[in-house]
């Protein structure tokens, strides 16, 4: 079992739970004020798809831990499944920059995301 990728494996899942626990206690009560219009559907309508979408991106996290904690346990790697390695750490390198532009640095997820970008670099032979 490679370390780097089971290290990052596990801070993705954390990520997830992480989001999605916060965003319900903190974020998803404060979207739920009738501020859109209602054109766009009902408000229990609107609620529901703003909890689904908020949702889904902590299955592509928990997903996307699935996936490193896969490539650990297949260690050594070859190239075809290193690609796939290669391609999460875009992924979670642009979320990284994403959180930092976007948040001004002031959302801590920017320096998670870096981090298992780095380490799945590293778990991959990057």
């Amino acid at each position: 079992m490679n370390t780097s990728l089971t290290i990052a494996a596990l801070l993705s899942l954390f990520m997830g739970m992480v989001h999605s626990l916060m965003g319900e206690k903190y974020f998803l009560p404060r979207l739920y004020k009738p501020v859109l219009p209602f054109h766009l559907g009902t408000e229990l309508f609107i609620n529901r798809t703003l909890r689904t979408a908020w949702h889904f991106i902590t299955l592509a996290w928990v997903a996307a831990a699935l996936v490193l904690w896969l490539l650990a346990a297949r260690f050594p790697l070859n190239d075809d499944v290193r690609t796939v390695g290669y391609i999460l750490v875009g992924w979670y390198l642009a979320s990284a920059f994403l959180s930092l532009i976007i948040s001004r640095g002031r959302h801590f997820s920017w320096v998670v995301l870096s981090a298992i970008a780095a380490l799945t670099w590293l778990g991959i032979g990057g």
